[in-house]
C-alpha cells in the first residue's frame, strides 16, 4: 500500500505525543515537570485553537489573523 506524503504533521503529532507520554510516565523523576507538561499542552491547545478558529470563520478572516500574528511575532 502506498500513500502520498503531505507535510510533516503526523511526525510532529507523534513527537508531541511521545513527549507527553514521557512526562506522564516519568513524572516523579523529572526536574521541570510542570514546565515540560505546559509546553506539550501549549502545543496541543494552540493546534486545537487554530483548527476550531479556521473551521468557524472563513479563510479571509484566517488570512487577516495570520498576518496580524506574523506582525506581532516579528
Amino acid at each position: 500500500m502506498t500513500a502520498p506524503v503531505v507535510g510533516s504533521s503526523g511526525g510532529v503529532y507523534a513527537l508531541v505525543s511521545a513527549h507527553l507520554a514521557n512526562v506522564v510516565m516519568n513524572w516523579s523523576g523529572m526536574k521541570c515537570q510542570f514546565k515540560l507538561f505546559r509546553m506539550a499542552m501549549a502545543l496541543v491547545c494552540s493546534k486545537l485553537g487554530i483548527f476550531f478558529f479556521s473551521s468557524m470563520f472563513s479563510s479571509d478572516v484566517l488570512l487577516v489573523f495570520t498576518r496580524v500574528v506574523r506582525l506581532l511575532c516579528s
